[in-house]
């Protein structure tokens, strides 16, 4: 599922900064809406650090803004693919000279995950409209190998579920989850997507029911408790 989003990425921040501009940031002054296109300027020129720190200040100030965080966190997302692919050329790099001395020093690709994966959960915590930072929990925490038992059937209407939920269609996905449910009551991940289908269409307490039915299938992980 990773392989899927990662070409879409530039596409979905140009999409988000175009309507987050547009619409979304009526509160904000002239000068902080122009803060936010030059922190995209730097993205564009791929200086993640500057773009990062171009936009904290006008994310501390409306930390409510989900806008503002899906605009974050594709900036730490960023920088650690970009680091992490340079590190991955520098090693193929040593391998094609024949180098005996290969070292392959992941420290800062690791250190990025780390930030990156923090401010997806920040997000989580300080907005309830982070859909890009909620999409990038699932797939680095959650998308772990749990529901290796489920029948073909349920398979195949979670995976239209999947499909259905990218295209931002929650209804649609949500009735999905619930036939793969239905087919298999133990699917934890069409559990924990249903609920958030409900979250995702304000419907809380609904989804605080299938956060909680996720939590009693799988509790040593952390992302059905986000809303919790």
């Amino acid at each position: 599922m990773k392989n899927k989003l990662f070409p879409l990425v530039k596409l979905f921040l140009s999409l988000i900064l175009a309507l987050s501009i547009s619409f979304g940031f009526a509160q904000l002054s002239k000068k902080e809406i122009k803060t936010i296109k030059k922190s995209s300027t730097y993205y564009d020129q791929k200086k993640y650090d500057k773009a990062i720190k171009t936009l904290t200040p006008v994310l501390n100030k409306y930390t409510n803004y989900g806008s503002l965080w899906n605009i974050m966190t594709e900036y730490f997302y960023q920088r650690y693919l970009t680091q992490r692919e340079k590190e991955q050329k520098d090693l193929y790099d040593q391998i094609m000279k024949m180098d005996k001395n290969i070292k392959m020093d992941g420290s800062v690709s690791k250190q990025y995950m780390y930030d990156f994966l923090n401010i997806c959960s920040k997000a989580t915590l300080k907005s309830e409209n982070t859909d890009k930072a909620c999409l990038y929990l699932r797939i680095y925490l959650v998308d772990t190998p749990v529901d290796t038992a489920v029948s073909n059937d349920a398979k195949t209407l979670y995976d239209n579920a999947e499909t259905a939920f990218y295209n931002n269609e929650y209804f649609k996905a949500l009735e999905l989850y619930k036939k793969a449910i239905a087919i298999d009551s133990s699917y934890f991940r069409a559990t924990l997507y249903a609920g958030d289908c409900y979250w995702l269409t304000e419907r809380h307490e609904d989804a605080i029911v299938f956060y909680k039915k996720a939590v009693e299938m799988q509790p040593g992980l952390l992302e059905p408790r986000k809303f919790l």
